[in-house]
C-alpha cells in the first residue's frame, strides 16, 4: 500500500479539500462515512473535462477507491419491523434458520448482499470491511 493513501484519504474526509468531493466504489457512490477503517490499495483521482458526465458529477472531484483484495465471514440476523427474526429469508444464497441468522463465508471487500424474502422490501447492504459486530438486517413490509 502506498504511504501517502492514509493521508490523501484523510484529507479528502475531513473537509479541508476546496471543493466537494465523490467516492465511488464498484461503480457505486458511497458516502465518506463508510470509507471510515476501511484497507484501500488504491485511489483514482478524476478531475477537470475526465469526469464530466463521469456519474453525472461534472465540475466535482470524483475519487475511485480500490479496496484490498480481502474476503470476510459475515454472521448476522433478520429481523421483521418488530425486531422478530425472520425464517427463510435469502441473503444472497444462504437461507436463515428459525433464529434468523446467517452465515457467509467468503465476502469480498465491495461486495453488495442482497436480503430478500417474500412479502417484504428487499434490502441491499454493501460491505467495504468486516463488520464490528453481528450484521442486523431488518426487513420491512412491502407497500
Amino acid at each position: 500500500m502506498n504511504r501517502f493513501l492514509p493521508f490523501l484519504l484523510l484529507f479528502s474526509l475531513t473537509g479541508f479539500a476546496q471543493q466537494k468531493s465523490v467516492y465511488i466504489i464498484n461503480g457505486r457512490e458511497v458516502d465518506s462515512a463508510d470509507l471510515a477503517g476501511v484497507k484501500v490499495k488504491k485511489i483514482d483521482v478524476v478531475t477537470g473535462p475526465r469526469n464530466t458526465g463521469m456519474h453525472e458529477r461534472a465540475g466535482r472531484r470524483v475519487l475511485i477507491v480500490h479496496l484490498e483484495d480481502e474476503q470476510y465471514n459475515l454472521f448476522g440476523i433478520v429481523t421483521n419491523e418488530r425486531g422478530k427474526p425472520v425464517q427463510n429469508a435469502k441473503v444472497n444464497d444462504v437461507l436463515t434458520d428459525a433464529c434468523g441468522h446467517f452465515y457467509l463465508k467468503g465476502v469480498k471487500a465491495g461486495s453488495r448482499i442482497t436480503i430478500s424474502r417474500k412479502g417484504y422490501a428487499d434490502q441491499f447492504i454493501d460491505v467495504y470491511k468486516r463488520p464490528d459486530d453481528l450484521l442486523t438486517v431488518q426487513l420491512k413490509k412491502k407497500s
